[in-house]
């Protein structure tokens, strides 16, 4: 794989063959990672949890958290990922 020159958050479908049923599928924030033509070029395999680590100080988890859902809610103005297909949908 090609070094990564950025990240963010994206919301991917992700799809699952069920025995006897039709696909499914669900949303998730996964963290994906571009390649230098700012195309996607992996990402987490699971979705990423909303949570921070509280060490000392309160205030900063709190502005990390923040921060977090301010990237999440730019995530979720954009196309949606396709993980199954490495693509947008």
């Amino acid at each position: 794989m090609r070094k990564s020159l950025g990240w963010n958050y994206r919301v991917m479908r992700r799809w699952y063959e069920m025995p006897g049923a039709d696909p499914i599928s669900e949303l998730g924030i996964y963290e994906v990672y571009y390649d230098e033509n700012d195309n996607p070029d992996g990402w987490t395999e699971d979705p990423r949890p909303i949570t921070v680590t509280v060490d000392s100080n309160e205030d900063d988890a709190m502005f990390d958290l923040e921060d977090i859902h301010k990237k999440i809610g730019e995530a979720l103005l954009k196309p949606i990922l396709d993980y199954n297909k490495e693509e947008d949908i």
